[in-house]
């Protein structure tokens, strides 16, 4: 028996070998460390949380929600392919980053690449249906339905930035499943859920901060693999691993974008054409649905049609982009 004390769900027991086993695996403890916010360490002094924190917990979340133990270790498994500095590597590699989906292009590679295909064979799990996050509809689900990858990471990061007030606990007290999806039982406690998601996605995944210490580690990722610092394979080891060949190349463009990685960066929003640094920040939102008294499902902006007004007020800004210039660093 295995007590798996957690941040978000508390201790939790946890029995079954094929989850211990690959808790342990080699993919799973890289993942240790890298940070699932990529820059933001750089540039804030709290709130970090890893990668292997998040895949813990949306298993976590899962058997809390009652789902199969096969759907468990796929939520175990489902951020295995993350490069160094996690969701940074979008920038680096795609000129239209807004889905940030560059690493799930690996995710088979890295997996059969590993210990897991023998981890799951050993306790009678088919390796390829656990990768198939299409058969997982509680895992995974495309916004603004509920899934556990999108609640965990919400609650992971509010607790990790702000400390424990109760909100999350109480978010996680009124989730149901009701035909295989992930719903709440309670209308208020939706449309919180739904305000809290969108200030996250202001206050803290969209943030100022966060969005120039993304584009200067992009900027200094480019060049070095352009001139060969660190190679394609290093961006599946670790962010110190990387790290450590960024700030030892001496290379002049990437020293100089590393120099604004740092707590007292300083920054505000202007006009696209006076700015440093443009860039786009991911659209985030849910419309969670509700299970009634009456036995019916419907979305908290069908009785809250302000959420609406919200969530195009969000859109509207998301899709201006974020301009900024730096002050100082």
């Amino acid at each position: 028996m295995t007590i798996i004390s957690d941040k978000v769900y508390g201790e939790v027991e946890v029995n079954e070998e094929v989850l211990l086993e690959l808790m342990d695996s080699a993919p799973l403890q890289r993942l240790k460390k890298i940070d699932q916010h990529g820059a933001r360490s750089f540039v804030f002094t709290n709130g970090s949380v890893s990668r292997y924190d998040h895949c813990v917990g949306v298993m976590l979340l899962l058997r809390k929600l009652g789902a199969s133990i096969e759907e468990q270790i796929a939520g175990l498994l489902h951020d295995v392919p993350h490069t160094a500095f996690s969701h940074v590597i979008d920038y680096v590699f795609e000129k239209n980053n807004d889905e940030q989906e560059f690493h799930e292009r690996f995710f088979e590679k890295v997996v059969m690449c590993s210990d897991v295909p023998e981890i799951l064979l050993k306790h009678g799990f088919d390796v390829k249906r656990v990768i198939n996050e299409k058969l997982f509809n509680l895992l995974e689900k495309s916004g603004p339905d509920l899934c556990a990858d999108r609640l965990d990471y919400s609650f992971r990061d509010f607790i990790a930035f702000y400390g424990k007030d109760g909100r999350c606990e109480r978010f996680i007290s009124h989730l149901i499943v009701h035909d295989n999806e992930i719903i709440f039982n309670d209308v208020s406690v939706g449309l919180e859920f739904a305000e809290h998601y969108l200030w996250m996605g202001r206050e803290q995944w969209s943030h100022e901060l966060n969005v120039a210490s993304y584009h200067y580690l992009a900027k200094a990722l480019k060049r070095a693999l352009g001139s060969h610092v660190i190679n394609f394979e290093d961006l599946f080891s670790t962010d110190d691993a990387v790290m450590k060949k960024l700030r030892s190349s001496k290379d002049p463009i990437i020293s100089e974008n590393l120099s604004y990685l740092v707590p007292t960066l300083k920054v505000e929003t202007c006009n696209e054409d006076e700015a440093d640094i443009n860039s786009m920040a991911k659209l985030r939102y849910v419309d969670p649905k509700i299970l009634l008294l009456d036995g019916f499902v419907k979305r908290v902006s069908e009785s809250h049609p302000e959420l609406l007004e919200m969530i195009e007020k969000h859109k509207l800004r998301t899709s201006e982009g974020v301009h900024l210039k730096v002050l100082s660093k």
